[in-house]
């Protein structure tokens, strides 16, 4: 006889029963620890250093997850009958509420901008009811959640990682929405208010107000909710806050949602579900939403830093510190590249990694006679970022360097060049990074991104090669190897 599996959903739950492989659902349902075989726990066999998301007393797991446990489950026994109950309730209104219908047409103001696909991935967004967005950087993420929003007239609660986020997603889903400024509520950077019809709320103070129970009376009303650049999502508060949130419609939004290596990944389509829409990046460009980026490798081979130094192989910490966060022939090339394209009339963003090589390189370039820019990092207050880029935008700064509080959020047309001069191998800030001068406008109609590679030592050549790897993956950006100059044809 087959045999046959019931999973219930209801709210962000799932429960299982009748007859499954429970070590193997368990299995599926987890993730290694990082830095697990150095517990004792582990190493005395108590544990098998995974953090498991399958609760064994209930039987139960997030409901994001069951679409991929069914597929799972049919493909270790194709006999067996795997039935799927959602009891959750679907509080869909008329279909084109207020503008949108399905045959792709939006009416109104916030038509104005948007594309066919941002109308299409909206549709899948209704359809699906959860899921992933996977959309480049440049890709519309705000119109295509305005179209929802404006459709289903919901009470909706959107997620974002940072105070800068907060204020420029809101200012845009007022104009998309028609609505007055103030009318949508904002939990963050003091704030604390909810709107009728959205509220956008940081990621931590949203997590704070449901710890403290100061959301209480509100978290049940939110009927959809977003989880804008949800690669971030991985973080154990925020995964306990969406576990919290009994929303029917869950959407996570972002051009690397599944590049995380800790368990960030699963814990995401935990709780919003598994890619719905993509967007690439070779489409805007070939769209012309997106420029054309262009990437120049900047070769650094000084100094040269040894495997081994008194008898005891050098930690990547020790590598970075030397091989780029105070390597002098690297931030001087750096310097001196963004003089010379200061001096061409064009606007550049340093990036880096580590605080002290912000300050480092600031330094030379003001002793190198650039003094029009600053550096602009987590440790400053957001008045004092959003200063930083407003003069940036308004031409007063020429270079802006940033630490990773740029990594989201800049939404200007006003970057010619964007320096990596950070290093690392992850792809989602290498992604992430290079989107920040993707947006077309004022006449541009390419993106200039130097890249170092850095061969001082094996890890730093490594990570370079896999920097490399991801724009060549793109299959849109036009990739050329520099001798000196990033100024170079």
């Amino acid at each position: 006889m087959a045999k046959k599996c019931t999973i219930t959903v209801t709210g962000s739950t799932a429960v299982m029963s009748g007859d499954f492989p429970v070590s193997f659902v368990r299995q599926l349902t987890s993730y290694p620890v990082q830095g697990a075989h150095f517990s004792p726990a582990y190493k005395a066999g108590r544990w098998d250093g995974r953090k498991h998301l399958f609760n064994l007393k209930r039987s139960s797991m997030p409901a994001g997850l069951v679409s991929s446990v069914v597929k799972e489950l049919r493909k270790l026994d194709p006999k067996m009958r795997v039935m799927v109950v959602d009891e959750r309730e679907d509080s869909v209104p008329s279909v084109g509420a207020r503008g949108l219908d399905l045959r792709g047409n939006l009416e109104g103001k916030f038509g104005k901008g948007c594309y066919d696909y941002q109308m299409l991935a909206a549709e899948a967004g209704i359809e699906k009811k959860r899921g992933i967005f996977k959309i480049a950087t440049n890709g519309g993420k705000s119109a295509i959640m305005g179209a929802m929003i404006n459709h289903l007239t919901i009470p909706t609660l959107v997620v974002v990682p940072g105070v800068d986020l907060l204020y420029q997603l809101s200012r845009s889903l007022e104009e998309f929405l028609g609505v007055s400024e103030g009318d949508l509520g904002c939990i963050g950077d003091g704030n604390f208010s909810i709107g009728e019809w959205v509220t956008v709320a940081v990621a931590d103070s949203l997590a704070n107000r449901l710890a403290d129970g100061s959301l209480d009376e509100h978290k049940d009303r939110w009927q959809m909710v977003f989880v804008d650049e949800c690669h971030t999502a991985g973080a154990e508060t925020l995964y306990a806050a969406m576990d919290a949130l009994p929303a029917y419609y869950r959407f996570g939004m972002s051009g690397t949602p599944l590049d995380r290596s800790d368990g960030g990944t699963l814990r995401l389509i935990a709780q919003t579900g598994e890619i719905i829409y993509e967007v690439r990046n070779k489409l805007l460009v070939e769209r012309g939403i997106s420029v054309q980026p262009l990437v120049k490798l900047m070769k650094v081979s000084d100094p040269v830093i040894p495997r081994e130094r008194d008898g005891s192989k050098l930690k990547y910490a020790e590598v970075e510190d030397e091989g780029v966060v105070n390597n002098l022939h690297l931030n001087t090339r750096i310097a001196e590249a963004a003089i010379r394209f200061v001096e061409e009339g064009k606007q550049c963003v340093i990036l880096i990694n580590k605080l002290q090589q912000g300050h480092n390189i600031l330094d030379l370039l003001q002793k190198l006679g650039c003094p029009a820019g600053t550096f602009t990092h987590g440790k400053l207050k957001s008045e004092e970022r959003k200063e930083a880029l407003d003069k940036f935008v308004g031409g007063e700064y020429r270079y802006l360097i940033g630490s990773r509080i740029l990594d989201q959020g800049i939404d200007v047309d006003c970057i010619d060049v964007i320096f990596f001069a950070g290093g690392g191998k992850a792809v989602i800030p290498t992604l992430q990074r290079s989107g920040r001068g993707l947006r077309s406008g004022r006449g541009r109609t390419e993106v200039i991104l130097v890249d170092i590679a850095n061969i001082c030592h094996p890890f730093l050549a490594s990570h370079s090669k896999k920097r490399l790897k991801t724009y060549k993956d793109e299959e849109c950006f036009i990739i050329s190897v520099l001798d000196e100059s990033p100024n170079a044809t």
